[in-house]
């Protein structure tokens, strides 16, 4: 059901008054379009039924209609109303029938009829009328919702990939064409680019391919013409003719021919572009395939950068080629049409500061699929062909061709044990302060702690990615493309509670493109609310500044991404979340926008949290295997198994824990002195305890300790303590403790070492001492 649900309360209806149901609407599109449509864009705002008399079973159904004619229906509601309550449906999206809208060549009226039916019987009903715009048309405004129109150009823009419909059947026939061209050209008729493990020469098949599609559409003698009529909606968008009207009936304009040879490549198996410019558009292609979430590319839709379009196509990342060429008139070849593509029609927008990329895969990926190809078959059936999203089995959504995986990583689990001996393992548990004042027990909820918005079964795969050395670009969860917003999401938070999974998985599809959405909700005494954008951006910009300065002037990086959190009760009515893995980040602020660059600090190490391990055991006599020794899933830690095996423990613990586990991910600054200090005892543990000194405070504690580096070596001399040579100047005390290190004795320096103002960096230290 295409709807969102709550129960709300009272509307203040009046029982006395009237016993019918009130329906109450927001807004209902007047401008039906079926490219919106087809993107689930909903045509109905906050729908609402209130009653005054008990409904046993109410049906609120939104139909367009002409006389008998159905567009499109659906229930947007099905079940009982108590009295002096109220139903808020929220917003409405309608599909609408690909058969019949197809036949829509002209603008027509309808009716948007929005019924109560219960037992039978219609009992309120409320009707707008409206327009239904031409199946062809391509909407300038892209929303066509009164409230928001004027405001969605990136969403029109990418809803332009609508029209290019790599399931249209004349498309399957040019492609075929196209590789009989390959094959006069380049004696190959096979297209398999992406197949190509170098990547210069996957860029010159890239290259050949679409060569062989241009020429054979260019062999089919089109002749560039003005768009069809269009003097009733001169002012509201442009009409696109199909693909079978231009490849067969010979005539199209730019749009039409750019987005012909659009689909051709796509259905190739290639990932075109379509660069749109002031009163002009032509194709552009990825000569490196995108799937494999190369650095250099950020998987928007709409990009409207104009200086990096045109970087992109001097690296020789970004083909482009105009289509105008190929018509009867001009006749150029492919390599004229990308020279005037690159060196005129680019170079020109450039310098005027205009020019948009439409990505088409990545508008796929956000839910522009390709509008359906209708056909009339000679025995007279209405043939519907339609390009339908697939979930793959990582459950994310990816089109049909090219299909799209995540990397694989080995699946043989091992256990990672604590082998220290256990008087060193108890140093480490002592460093703790085993209370809901400790930031590892109670993560606060400041803007120290940016919550990711992510679903519970895709923690694993962010933690794998990240293991995997991938970057990822955080912004705000309001930050979302228009295409999302246009369906009534007001963030990514709002996606991911959607009813629709198509809806929340886009959020994972999001991931699997590398960006996330932080999203928090601060808490005051007038209630909770989410923290806008511009705070956001504030907070994480101070969060990114205050890492740096750690890393720079400490040599510590106090930032971590938090997987999955134990929230327990410190006291009546509080809770407080403890992380349970700790994976070390690092983040930057990417110029000139509020988007922030996120990645593993490969420096440190990926831990479970030490002090929530070590508060169990004291507290609550509890020991979690699979948290004291994680399972490792060849990418990092097995998030999803420690999760899971900690929910476990809970269940069929018999103390008086009161606890739960909450599948999140979390941004958080945890600068504690005494978790780096355990994370220095951890790493470096085998080299401390075979230092002679630590060895003997582990086996032999309560006899004297007897340097064997004194026995061993003589007292230095006056002249070896005046030969020594230091980066700063030193006197004889400090020259004899550095003679003392060399020579691996154990003593007990006071004071500092050299002067504040002349310390030597800590690269000399490490190499005296």
């Amino acid at each position: 059901m295409e709807a969102n649900i709550d129960r709300i309360g009272s509307f203040n209806t009046d029982p006395t008054s009237s016993v019918l149901p009130a329906i109450a609407v927001g807004a209902v599109t007047s401008k039906w379009s079926w490219a919106s449509a087809h993107a689930k864009i909903p045509q109905v705002q906050n729908l609402q039924l209130s009653v005054a008399s008990a409904l046993s079973d109410a049906e609120i159904t939104v139909t367009l209609r002409d006389s008998d004619v159905i567009f499109g229906r659906q229930i947007a509601y099905r079940g009982p109303v108590e009295p002096g309550t109220g139903i808020r449906v929220g917003q409405v999206h309608v599909p609408l029938s690909a058969s019949l809208m197809a036949r829509i060549v002209d603008q027509r009226d309808a009716i948007a009829d929005i019924t109560v039916v219960s037992d039978d019987r219609v009992i309120a009903r409320d009707t707008r009328a409206v327009t239904i715009q031409p199946s062809n048309l391509w909407n300038w405004d892209g929303d066509p919702m009164p409230a928001r129109e004027g405001a969605g150009t990136k969403l029109s823009r990418a809803l332009l990939a609508s029209f290019v419909r790599p399931n249209h059947t004349i498309v399957v026939k040019v492609a075929r064409e196209a590789a009989t061209k390959r094959g006069e050209l380049f004696g190959d008729e096979s297209f398999y680019s992406f197949q190509i493990s170098d990547a210069r020469e996957a860029a010159e098949d890239v290259e050949r391919s679409v060569t062989a599609v241009y020429e054979a559409i260019r062999d089919r003698r089109i002749a560039y013409s003005e768009p069809p009529p269009n003097w009733d909606l001169q002012h509201t968008g442009q009409r696109v003719r199909d693909h079978g009207d231009v490849a067969e009936g010979g005539l199209g304009t730019c749009l039409d021919t750019t987005v012909l040879l659009a689909a051709v490549l796509e259905h190739i198996g290639l990932q075109p572009v379509m660069v749109l410019l002031t009163d002009h558009i032509f194709v552009g292609y990825w000569r490196a395939d995108t799937e494999k979430e190369p650095s250099w590319y950020t998987g928007e839709a709409v990009s409207s950068d104009h200086q990096r379009i045109s970087q992109l196509v001097t690296s020789g990342l970004l083909g482009v080629i105009e289509t105008t060429a190929l018509t009867s008139g001009v006749d150029r070849n492919a390599a004229a049409a990308r020279t005037e593509a690159r060196k005129v029609r680019l170079a020109w927008a450039v310098a005027e500061g205009r020019a948009h990329l439409i990505d088409i895969a990545a508008a796929r990926r956000q839910g522009v699929s390709p509008l359906p190809s209708v056909h009339d078959r000679e025995d007279g059936v209405t043939e519907v062909v339609e390009f339908r999203m697939t979930t793959a089995s990582t459950g994310s959504a990816a089109i049909d061709s090219p299909h799209v995986t995540l990397p694989t990583v080995s699946q043989t689990a091992e256990r990672v044990v604590d082998l220290h001996p256990a008087r060193y393992r108890a140093w480490k548990a002592s460093l703790f302060t085993l209370n809901a004042t400790n930031a590892l027990l109670n993560l606060p909820n400041n803007a120290r702690t940016q919550p990711i918005v992510l679903a519970p079964q895709d923690l694993g795969r962010f933690e794998d990615l990240l293991n995997q050395d991938r970057t990822f670009t955080l912004r705000h969860a309001s930050l979302i493309p228009e295409l999302w917003r246009a369906r009534g999401f007001q963030d990514a938070g709002e996606l991911l509670s959607a009813s629709e999974s198509e809806d929340h998985d886009r959020v994972g599809n999001a991931l699997r493109e590398r960006t996330l959405y932080s999203l928090r909700i601060r808490t005051t005494r007038d209630g909770r609310y989410k923290v806008t954008a511009p705070v956001a951006t504030r907070e994480l910009r101070s969060i990114a500044h205050a890492a740096k300065t750690a890393r720079d002037e400490r040599g510590m990086n106090p930032l971590y991404v938090c997987f999955g959190f134990l929230r327990w009760s410190p006291s009546p009515g509080r809770f407080a979340d403890a992380p349970l893995i700790l994976v070390p980040v690092t983040m930057s602020s990417i110029r000139k926008s509020s988007d922030f660059a996120l990645a593993l600090d490969p420096t440190r190490q990926t831990t479970t949290n030490a002090a929530l391990v070590e508060w169990l055991r004291r507290e609550h006599n509890l020991n979690i295997p699979g948290l004291i020794e994680p399972t490792s899933d060849g990418a990092g830690i097995d998030i999803n198994s420690v999760i899971d095996e900690v929910g476990a423990a809970l269940l069929t613990h018999k103390g008086d824990l009161r606890a739960e586990v909450v599948a999140e991910a979390r941004l958080a600054t945890l600068d504690l002195s005494s978790f780096r200090m355990w994370q220095d005892l951890n790493l470096h543990a085998d080299q401390f305890i075979r230092h002679p000194l630590i060895r003997h405070l582990i086996e032999t504690p309560a006899d004297e300790f007897i340097d064997g580096a004194i026995a061993a070596s003589t007292e230095p001399t006056a002249e070896q303590i005046e030969d020594l040579e230091t980066p700063v100047s030193a006197d004889s005390t400090q020259k004899r403790a550095v003679l003392w290190a060399q020579q691996g004795r154990s003593f007990v320096l006071q004071g500092p070492l050299v002067p504040e103002n002349r310390r030597p960096s800590p690269t000399w230290w490490r190499g005296a001492f």
